[in-house]
């Protein structure tokens, strides 16, 4: 394991090499989510050999931005376990050795850097290492009986990507998920009202809206304010539409033929995404350099003028595609 720990450090000298080469954030996430699967299949790999072969098949998932292939810097540990349903008899040993085996992989994935998810969303937690049939079950209660913990979940799964094993579960549970959901208005209705939550920060004068005071005074959440939101509507038209992509930009691909809104706004919507991903990654590897931890807040004044206006340009942007969520959805909005 020692080859992919020095891999793993590797990881902030490429994304240094690459942003001062004037690569594309999109280029970027790419070549590191290339990076991070080697390690997690690596790791995986030695797990097999270390407790031998599996007594079903199984597919390991990513979740989240890892999901998405939208990784920066190394975030949580964002995955599950999904495993062919076993006979009855064979319900409990299976279950042992699938939690055993998610354990060593998760401390190995420790080992590289990666740190454990705050809100144990690992394939080390019973509950998210499974059989098909429950994941199925998982699903269905979070579409037909949408509930506050539900669409936060929902958000986090759905964006699930098969990393190493027996892709077919992947496809059979992805399979499950578009064929019910996509009629389903309550529920979507829900994601749309967590998508318009979190307003652009623009204010009425298209002034920056920023903290006022604490640790990010004279800040704005880049994340939750600019990347989350367009992420939440590009994945909301995804289920709408029955799209199988995963990455926000791969499904504004596919939604350009398919949906109307992401047709007239599909490069526009393309080149924001991108701008507030380069960003970030800007941001965060400067942290990175001067040993700290990387966070999302950035200060506006702190940008070049050209960059003010791109961030405000992005920002409206935002606040349209919102709009039309609200008139789509009839969302009230307190």
């Amino acid at each position: 394991i020692e080859g992919i720990i020095h891999t793993s450090k590797q990881i902030t000298n490429l994304v240094g090499n690459l942003l001062s080469q004037g690569a594309k954030a999109s280029n970027i996430t790419r070549i590191i989510t290339e990076i991070n699967d080697r390690i997690v299949r690596k790791t995986i790999q030695f797990a097999e050999r270390e407790f031998g072969p599996p007594p079903v098949p199984y597919c390991w998932i990513a979740l989240g931005s890892e999901g998405r292939k939208e990784q920066t810097f190394k975030t949580d540990q964002d995955n599950a376990l999904i495993y062919a349903d076993p006979m009855a008899e064979q319900e409990d040993s299976v279950r042992k050795y699938f939690l055993e085996f998610t354990n060593y992989v998760k401390e190995s994935l420790l080992k590289c850097g990666f740190p454990s998810c705050p809100g144990d969303i690992m394939a080390s937690n019973p509950k998210w290492c499974q059989p098909l049939k429950v994941w199925k079950k998982y699903f269905s209660q979070w579409i037909f009986t949408p509930k506050g913990e539900s669409i936060n979940l929902s958000n986090i799964f759905f964006d699930f990507r098969g990393i190493y094993g027996d892709f077919s579960l992947e496809e059979s549970l992805r399979d499950y998920l578009l064929n019910i959901v996509k009629d389903q208005r309550v529920f979507l209705g829900y994601l749309a009202n967590l998508a318009v939550k979190n307003k652009p920060p623009l204010g009425f004068f298209k002034t920056f809206v920023v903290e006022k005071s604490g640790e990010h005074k004279d800040k704005l959440n880049l994340k939750i304010k600019g990347i989350a939101p367009l992420v939440d509507i590009v994945r909301l038209f995804s289920l709408e539409k029955g799209v199988r992509e995963t990455s926000t930009l791969e499904r504004i691909e596919s939604l350009k033929i398919k949906h109307g809104v992401v047709k007239d706004y599909a490069d526009e919507i393309v080149y924001a995404f991108e701008f507030l991903m380069l960003l970030r990654m800007k941001h965060q590897y400067d942290q990175v350099i001067q040993g700290m931890m990387p966070d999302n807040f950035i200060n506006p004044e702190k940008l070049s003028n050209l960059e003010k206006k791109l961030l405000k340009d992005t920002f409206q942007l935002i606040s349209k595609l919102q709009d039309i969520l609200i008139e789509r959805y009839k969302l009230m909005i307190i």
